[in-house]
């Protein structure tokens, strides 16, 4: 499958006694006949990350016009299961973006009217959960 892996990790000392918040984005080619929902929000079944980080992710996603599932139909990936350790506040969490979003064409045209959106929605997602969370 060709994925164009968006990876972001961020290492983030906060005032709540430090810890390590990592973030892996994916986004999903169109491969179904149903469509994907537009974003995925995978934590490997609550394994791999606070129940804080998760409700912050959640609570940002869903506070917008998008389609958001919870570990459905994806539960992560290698980040999640890898390197997420919940007990040692190491949190990761996994974002699969639809590229209906940000493509045109059957996936084969960069539309920026739509990347532009979505980079603004992205931006505020990832603001709110630091700023929630530290």
């Amino acid at each position: 499958m060709n994925r164009r892996d968006l990876d972001l990790r961020a290492a983030i000392n906060g005032s709540s006694g430090g810890g390590v918040f990592l973030l892996s984005t994916w986004s999903e080619p169109t491969i179904n006949k149903n469509p994907f929902p537009d974003f995925i929000l995978g934590d490997n079944d609550g394994k791999s990350s606070n129940k804080i980080f998760i409700n912050s992710a959640l609570t940002s996603l869903k506070n917008s016009d998008f389609n958001v599932t919870h570990n459905t139909p994806f539960k992560g990936g290698y980040l999640t299961r890898s390197k997420g350790d919940k007990e040692n506040n190491i949190n990761a969490l996994q974002l699969e973006m639809s590229k209906d979003l940000y493509m045109s064409n059957n996936d084969t045209k960069y539309d920026n009217k739509k990347a532009d959106k979505i980079k603004n929605y992205l931006e505020n997602i990832f603001k709110n959960i630091i700023n929630f969370t530290f």
